[in-house]
């Protein structure tokens, strides 16, 4: 969970480790993914409760169990997304004619994800809108995903841009999705 930290301040390194590491679908996931999160779920869920008998600009009639199962489904459906992330990025490489291990493609969804589950600590405040928090994350999949594209797949240099614009456009869906699901599940739509 520290390197996907640390790949906003200095991505290369960072991605180089990564990838020279290896590390399996399991690891990725126990090491990153699935710490990322409890985390990320556990801060915004207390956030929402303390702000329940508080000034909270939104979700006026929300209680304490709505929020935790909210937050519960989230969480899944996050986890769930890493591996539909990989799948969907297995699938633009095979259009590309390039075939990456799905572990490196794993290795790309989860810690190119992190920046959007980094920035749900912004809907702790209660003063931030909830979409400002996907405008950072997305800013910050496309900020890592620039030179991860290339050092995890190891695409044709002729490939890796086109790849990187694909990605980052499918990031940037899947974060608006995850944003649109906790929302419904938070005014009780779902």
């Amino acid at each position: 969970m520290l390197r996907a930290l640390l790949l906003f301040f200095s991505p290369g390194v960072y991605w180089m480790q990564i990838a020279t590491s290896k590390p399996s679908i399991w690891m990725n996931l126990l090491r990153c993914g699935l710490p990322l999160t409890l985390l990320c779920f556990s801060v915004e869920g207390y956030a929402l409760t303390y702000w329940l008998g508080k000034n909270r600009l939104y979700f006026h009639s929300l209680t304490a169990d709505d929020i935790m199962r909210a937050q519960c489904i989230q969480g899944l459906a996050t986890l769930a997304l890493f591996f539909l992330a990989a799948l969907i990025i297995q699938w633009i490489n095979e259009s590309f004619n390039f075939r990456p291990p799905f572990r490196s493609c794993f290795t790309l969804a989860v810690y190119g994800l992190s920046p959007l589950l980094f920035a749900r600590f912004l809907n702790c405040i209660p003063e931030i809108n909830p979409w400002i928090s996907v405008g950072v994350g997305i800013t910050g999949c496309f900020l890592v995903l620039y030179q991860g594209v290339a050092t995890v797949l190891e695409p044709d240099q002729t490939k890796g841009f086109g790849l990187y614009i694909l990605m980052s456009m499918i990031f940037a869906f899947l974060g608006v999705i995850m944003q649109l699901l906790g929302l419904m599940l938070l005014e009780r739509k779902i």
